[in-house]
């Protein structure tokens, strides 16, 4: 997938994008199959999101609150 009139090279279904600036933690697969990460805020969490945090260990992204609880989690298979 490439987005028209960008520097972004093509992905395909094993890249992952992080992003941030929202402060809505997101953990999930687009429309194309690509693994996607906000690792939400731990100050200023917007959208219902609570404040919270990503770690990417061992082959897997997980979202954390800030009391260590795991909200979600998605292996990498490469």
């Amino acid at each position: 997938i490439a987005v028209e009139g960008s520097k972004i090279p093509p992905l395909g279904k094993s890249d992952i994008i992080f992003y941030g600036h929202t402060h809505i933690q997101v953990l999930e697969k687009n429309p194309s199959g690509i693994l996607v990460c906000n690792p939400g805020s731990i100050s200023l969490p917007k959208g219902g999101t609570p404040a919270g945090f990503a770690i990417y260990e061992n082959k897997k992204i997980s979202l954390y609150d800030l009391d260590g609880k795991l909200l979600k989690e998605e292996n990498i298979y490469v």
